[in-house]
């Protein structure tokens, strides 16, 4: 990709991000806190689901290796 292309669209990009975060900032305004306690909780759940998704993975694995071996 030439530079200058590369540019452009990185600053877009750069815009685009900063001016989503800027207007949820502004938006939440004192909610911030609120919301962060809110995603603390949501960060716990997709931990949990990540834990049950590689523990699921493993027993298929393992039920299909025990099979060919």
């Amino acid at each position: 990709m030439p530079y200058a292309r590369f540019l452009l669209f990185n600053f877009t990009g750069a815009v685009i991000w900063a001016t989503a975060i800027g207007s949820v900032g502004f938006l939440l305004g004192n909610n911030w806190d609120n919301l962060a306690h809110v995603v603390k909780d949501l960060h716990r759940v997709t931990l949990g689901l990540v834990a049950v998704l590689a523990l699921g993975t493993l027993i298929i694995y393992l039920r299909r290796l025990a099979k060919t071996g």
